[in-house]
């Protein structure tokens, strides 16, 4: 009985740190008011005052991964195809630190 007990705690344990890498859907604020964005579940997001596109979620660990989000700026003779890449490490589930890799800079963001 205490072995079926034991891996069944770990499985629980488990399943809920792996809950929290899922991608941080809705509405999140920087505190610093340096980000805010909404993603939502059709893959799409909305970042004020004018970027939308798509998005996409790469975790890279049980507490956190790399959201990268894909946009477009026409221009007169071509459009390009640009993205941007964030790091998130969830504090916990409505909590996280957003890293910008090139300069390192950092936000605490908080679901809204």
């Amino acid at each position: 009985m205490r072995l079926c007990t034991v891996p069944a705690l770990v499985l629980v344990l488990g399943s809920s740190a792996a809950a929290l890498a899922d991608p941080p859907m809705g509405t999140w604020v920087g505190d610093h008011r340096s980000i805010t964005f909404t993603l939502s579940p059709d893959g799409t997001y909305v970042m004020p005052p004018s970027t939308s596109g798509t998005w996409s979620w790469n975790q890279t660990g049980t507490t956190g991964g790399i959201i990268t989000f894909y946009y477009d700026t026409p221009t007169y003779t071509q459009t390009f195809h640009n993205k941007m890449y964030f790091s998130i490490e969830f504090i916990n589930s409505t909590t996280a630190t957003l890293t910008e890799p090139t300069h390192g800079l950092q936000d605490i963001i908080r679901k809204q």
